[in-house]
């Protein structure tokens, strides 16, 4: 299981406060060097706001789009498409 996970288990936000408190608990962990901000691959962005966060330790990534009315937001692991194997 991911620190992400824990951070915040749901993938949308009940609050504006709920968003705040998941900000809160990744900027602590990027200076712990537990967790690093990365670029959104473009092909897989949802939207202009979306931040993308890598865990070090597991290298699994979440996506967090901030809440922007009506929409509540998002949080949720990025599962990237399975290559074709030849």
């Amino acid at each position: 299981m991911s620190i992400f996970n824990d951070m915040h288990r749901s993938p949308d936000f009940n609050s504006w406060a709920d968003y705040k408190g998941l900000v809160h608990s990744l900027e602590t962990a990027i200076q712990q060097g537990l967790v690093e901000e990365v670029h959104p691959s473009s092909d897989m962005r949802h939207g202009w706001s979306e931040k993308w966060f890598v865990e070090v330790g597991s290298g699994v990534i979440f996506r967090l789009l901030s809440p922007e009315p009506p929409a509540s937001g998002e949080w949720s692991e990025v599962e990237f498409p399975a290559k074709d194997k030849v």
